[in-house]
């Protein structure tokens, strides 16, 4: 490779104390410690931070083993520290695939949580706007009721001193008799409409056709 001879070696003959002597292990050690300082003492710290800490944390230990408490290759050390790296990353993947696994069935719950708030709330809206229908063709249907029952008063009350100025005449009798049936049928329809609209019935005085609340 092209300008190899540029790099450091870092290990002759199966020996890694260059390593060591050459100050890349504790450079290593120091850049590690002083980011997971920077890390530890963050204001906001996040849940990825505190992973980069015990990744950091785990990969000095596995220096410390591999590099500095063994210095040549397939000593005890060596193993030690490379069999370590192997069970620590093993280790920190499967965390970390609970986690995610975790928190995606947490996301999944929340959408379904709030899937169904939204299908409440439009219930909700669907109904509330249909009780204002109600309401409004209520105070509507209450204020024709209310109307027609004083027409059918004066009506009521017409019909009456026509019946007592015509007391005589059988045939003004019976029209104005046919008349307070009709007022009566009219109060009555008055009433089934105040009763629709939630308001206090009225009462019908038979043949006299007279509405009082």
């Amino acid at each position: 490779t092209g300008g190899h001879h540029l790099l450091p070696v870092l290990f002759e003959n199966g020996n890694y104390a260059l390593v060591v002597s050459k100050g890349i292990s504790p450079a290593m050690l120091v850049f590690c410690l002083l980011a997971i300082a920077a890390l530890a003492y963050r204001p906001s710290r996040s849940v990825l931070d505190v992973w980069m800490i015990v990744v950091m944390v785990l990969w000095i230990l596995e220096v410390l083993m591999s590099a500095v408490i063994g210095t040549s290759r397939y000593d005890l050390g060596w193993y030690v520290g490379r069999i370590f790296g192997l069970c620590a990353g093993t280790f920190i993947l499967v965390v970390l695939l609970w986690e995610a696994n975790s928190l995606y069935q947490s996301l999944s719950a929340a959408l379904a949580a709030a899937a169904q708030s939204e299908r409440d709330l439009l219930r909700s809206r669907e109904e509330l706007s249909h009780a204002q229908r109600l309401e409004a063709i209520g105070q509507l249907t209450g204020g024709i009721a209310h109307d027609f029952n004083n027409v059918l008063q004066v009506v009521s009350a017409s019909l009456s001193l026509l019946r007592y100025k015509h007391s005589g005449n059988k045939d003004a009798d019976e029209l104005v008799e046919r008349a307070l049936r009709s007022v009566d049928s009219g109060a009555r329809l008055a009433t089934e409409l105040l009763a629709f609209a939630r308001r206090q019935p009225l009462l019908c005085v038979p043949k006299f056709g007279v509405m009082m609340p």
